[in-house]
């Protein structure tokens, strides 16, 4: 019995995953030995894949008819689509296409998916659009097949199945042979690279078993009785912030301010994520309690209780995650003056900030007994400010997503950053020559920026 194959395509579809996985193997920064296990195994998963839709397209062709076989085929080019993504996500996010399906979309409520799409720039019109390419997807799938398979080959079923079975055991003894030597650390990161996301035997790691789940903190403050004085007290958050950027060079107002008064020498962050970060400074708790905790910021309640007037100046979004309830209360309850710039298509996010800014420099006369309250949005990717800008070249909107990166185009994404940075400092600057001296200021970033992960000098 023979099997007809069309080698052109499935031969296409091997020769791209093996390139997104070497590529993604061979860019990890930082990593030493274990590169030619994770390469030869690769190497193996992309045949192994490959030769299985490939005979399900043949069992689906002789049992189920075309018709069925052409949504196979269709199918078969989305995994070339997610396997594409998933370089691009391994690369930017570290993370697989999977988990940031899983992160992004499925794990989120239908409006928090709204106020992710929103929060990216993109206007509606264009994610309607891209919605409707990806539906496309398929359909030019089955036109590529099509297009590809002039003259299939034919190879015996026997020899076929026997090439899958040795493969697949190969790869087994492979992974057998390795896996007690292989680095845990070195499988976290390299695992990613791979086209299934592990291996058939994984190393050794510690695991800590946990005999019920981590207690929910009780939060209880209790005020002083009275203050003799209430002076004004700003926040400002501000997005991604990396504290080696607040150089004179870049941001000579926040560089100044900070030799000037108390300041950390190291700043670390609680979480690497937006919502993660606010929880924490907001309920000063570890952030895996953000599920558990809610109702309010205790530490807003105890101003509240001291009888001050809490403003908050947003250009971000805070409903987000509903964050506005977690941190404010229900209703922002504890929220005396909310003022939200919001920025969509048509409005860059260093507009938000200057909005923002501008309307508390109008506030700051306002007596004693203020809690002004700010978040800045500008530093978050893609990195927003006003042109010209004095970093340049800097990269355009869409080079964070090529799929490889040269020195110069490096240090364009990280000229666009200065660029942000440099504009929220001057915004930081006319704050600083409207506030009353005798004013509490707190200036922090939310976390950080990681760059790919890299860890050499700053170019």
């Amino acid at each position: 019995m023979k099997i007809a194959i069309n080698y052109l395509y499935f031969g296409a579809m091997f020769l791209l995953i093996v390139l997104l996985s070497t590529s993604s193997i061979l860019l990890k920064e930082n990593l030493i030995g274990s590169r030619f296990f994770f390469l030869f195994y690769a190497i193996g998963q992309a045949l192994l894949e490959v030769l299985f839709l490939a005979f399900l397209a043949f069992l689906i062709e002789r049992t189920l008819g075309k018709k069925a076989f052409w949504i196979f085929i269709g199918c078969t080019f989305v995994f070339w689509i997610l396997h594409l993504f998933d370089f691009m996500m391994d690369r930017v996010l570290d993370l697989s296409v999977w988990r940031a399906l899983d992160i992004f979309v499925f794990s989120e409520s239908f409006s928090n998916f709204l106020y992710l799409l929103d929060a990216s720039g993109i206007p509606m019109m264009g994610w309607l659009f891209f919605f409707v390419l990806l539906a496309a997807i398929p359909f030019l799938g089955i036109g590529i097949y099509k297009l590809l398979n002039r003259k299939p080959a034919n190879l015996q079923l026997e020899i076929y199945l026997q090439l899958f079975v040795c493969t697949f055991i190969a790869l087994f003894f492979w992974d057998y042979s390795a896996s007690k030597v292989i680095s845990p650390d070195a499988y976290t990161a390299f695992e990613k690279s791979l086209p299934w996301k592990r291996t058939f035997l994984q190393p050794d790691t510690v695991h800590l078993a946990l005999k019920a789940s981590l207690k929910v903190p009780d939060i209880q403050i209790t005020p002083p009785l009275s203050l003799e004085k209430k002076p004004n007290i700003i926040l400002f958050i501000v997005e991604s912030l990396r504290e080696d950027f607040l150089t004179p060079d870049i941001a000579p107002h926040l560089s100044s301010f900070r030799e000037k008064t108390t300041h950390a020498d190291l700043t670390l962050s609680n979480a690497n994520g937006t919502n993660l970060s606010w929880f924490s400074i907001f309920y000063s708790q570890p952030s895996f309690h953000w599920k558990t905790l809610n109702g309010g910021s205790p530490a807003l309640k105890l101003f509240k209780d001291l009888g001050y007037t809490i403003r908050v100046y947003t250009a971000a979004q805070l409903g987000y995650y509903g964050l506005e309830e977690t941190i404010f209360g229900k209703d922002k309850h504890l929220i005396d003056v909310y003022q939200e710039f919001h920025h969509s298509a048509g409005k860059e996010a260093w507009e938000s900030d200057r909005d923002a800014v501008h309307a508390l420099n109008k506030d700051l006369q306002i007596s004693q007994g203020q809690l002004f309250i700010v978040f800045l949005d500008g530093t978050h990717f893609d990195y927003s400010f006003p042109k010209p800008a004095p970093f340049s070249p800097f990269a355009s909107d869409a080079l964070y997503f090529k799929a490889f990166y040269s020195q110069k185009n490096f240090s364009a994404i990280k000229n666009r950053y200065r660029n942000a940075v440099h504009y929220m400092d001057s915004l930081f600057g006319e704050f600083l020559g409207a506030v009353p001296a005798d004013s509490i200021i707190a200036f922090t970033g939310d976390h950080g920026e990681e760059f790919f992960r890299t860890r050499a000098p700053l170019p």
